[in-house]
């Protein structure tokens, strides 16, 4: 087995085994791996091998410090180990190219008239390993497309990246209605130790245009 795309016979040979499953460690979180199998049936007589077969692992926890600056999702795609959850008015936060932060944003974009009513669309990051006690900073940039309309927004975090568990309120902009980029940087510790998700929340109402949030 070895990183996806690697030659057959340049991998990590796992010889003589009759498990099945076979668990391996030592693997990378998040990445695609390929595999071939081969079967020793005794006296000599080996099969043709067979694969490539593949599998990616699983996202892990993060330390920090923590980055997502989002270039490496392919738009409009989040990225990987990140999530998003809509739980009522409005449309999924998603990445585009913004021409006022010059990269790859996170994006909220504006739902019609059609479906009024605030928005209620949350976009999670890697759940991120944090110790009581220790005074921690998270910092992100905002901003919208335009002056005239007004985009709203939260930030929060919680132990599991859903909704309900946002508890603990990091801040609130009801009212971001800049053509720039504005940025932000906050303090604060976490009750207990453990893995916490940051929830960043767009609540605009209908008709608006588009929200941007970059480098967290």
């Amino acid at each position: 087995y070895g990183l996806a795309g690697f030659a057959q016979g340049n991998g990590t040979m796992v010889a003589n085994t009759v498990n099945n499953p076979l668990s391996i460690s030592g693997l990378t979180q998040n990445t695609t791996y390929e595999f071939y199998v081969q079967s020793d049936c005794g006296g000599g007589d080996l099969s043709y091998w067979a694969g490539p077969f593949s599998f990616t692992t699983l996202c892990g926890v993060a330390s920090v410090p923590y980055l997502e600056d989002f270039e490496s999702a392919t738009i409009p795609a989040i990225p990987n180990c990140t999530s998003i959850e809509n739980t009522g008015i409005g449309t999924d936060w998603r990445t585009s190219a913004s021409y006022a932060f010059s990269s790859n944003v996170l994006n909220y974009s504006y739902h019609a008239s059609s479906n009024p009513g605030n928005a209620n669309s949350w976009f999670y990051t890697q759940g991120v390993e944090l110790e009581a006690g220790v005074n921690y900073s998270i910092s992100y940039d905002y901003g919208n497309n335009t002056t005239y309309y007004i985009e709203s927004m939260k930030v929060a975090f919680g132990s599991l990246a859903i909704e309900s568990s946002m508890t603990t309120n990091l801040a609130d902009y009801p009212s971001i209605q800049t053509n720039s980029v504005l940025s932000a940087t906050i303090d604060f510790v976490v009750p207990t130790d453990g893995v916490y998700y940051f929830g960043f929340n767009a609540y605009s109402i209908e008709d608006q245009n588009q929200l941007y949030v970059d480098n967290i």
